[in-house]
């Protein structure tokens, strides 16, 4: 038997939700992880408002058209081609604060312009010895991962469909069973694995850290996330 998860988001830079749950949305409930590259360290689209230095060919057709055909201000044409163009997440990466980014030579153009706040540590170089840093959270949350077989092998059975509050699930292997559970809430929540008929075993992760490792219900704080095996509750 083969699970199948899909999610799509898209991150809202306004949200109270912090970065960590969308990463551990990405990660836990599915069975493979694809990052776009520069995600880890934080990159964002850079809307590009030139023309000329649109590479997306929809883009500079839809550009031509707005302005020629629907008489679109260019200014205002320029707006809306760079807005739905891809160029926009294709950026360069950003490996160091230097002049590109460290992406090509001082002296070369790259073929698509670099975000600045390259300049302001969404780069890989001032992020690798820092502990706190996005790139090293996601290093983290990767080991995580591979350190515990059923998040990256096992079925996904979802739990408590109908809560808003946090979302729960399981992730089985013949060997293992998992429950995970993400708290979307600024209020902390009370989980109750007997309430999924489950008996829980040991706290293989938690954020904020949970001292003990043998719980019987988990008191998870806003915005915080458990993992810990568990088995069937045996009538």
């Amino acid at each position: 038997q083969t699970s199948i998860f899909c999610i799509a988001f898209t991150a809202d830079l306004t949200s109270e939700l912090p970065v960590s749950l969308y990463m551990y949305l990405c990660v836990f409930p599915s069975q493979t992880f694809h990052p776009d590259y520069g995600e880890e360290i934080g990159m964002s689209d850079l809307l590009i408002e030139d023309p000329t230095l649109l590479r997306d060919t929809m883009a500079i057709w839809y550009y031509n058209h707005l302005v020629d055909n629907l008489h679109i201000p260019k200014e205002e044409a320029a707006k809306y081609a760079g807005s739905m163009s891809r160029d926009k997440n294709r950026t360069p990466m950003q490996w160091t604060n230097s002049i590109n980014a460290g992406f090509c030579p001082p002296h070369v153009t790259p073929w698509l312009p670099i975000n600045t706040n390259y300049k302001l540590g969404v780069n890989v170089i001032e992020q690798e010895n820092q502990s706190t840093s996005l790139l090293n959270f996601y290093r983290n949350v990767l080991m995580i991962r591979k350190a515990i077989p059923a998040l990256s092998q096992g079925d996904f059975l979802p739990l408590d469909e109908n809560v808003n509050e946090y979302f729960a699930f399981i992730r089985v292997t013949t060997e293992q069973k998992v429950l995970v559970v993400l708290n979307y809430s600024n209020q902390a929540q009370e989980i109750i694995p007997s309430d999924f008929n489950l008996v829980p075993g040991k706290l293989l992760f938690s954020y904020p850290l949970i001292t003990e490792k043998h719980h019987r219900n988990f008191s998870l704080d806003s915005y915080g996330i458990l993992i810990a095996e568990v088995r069937e509750q045996v009538a």
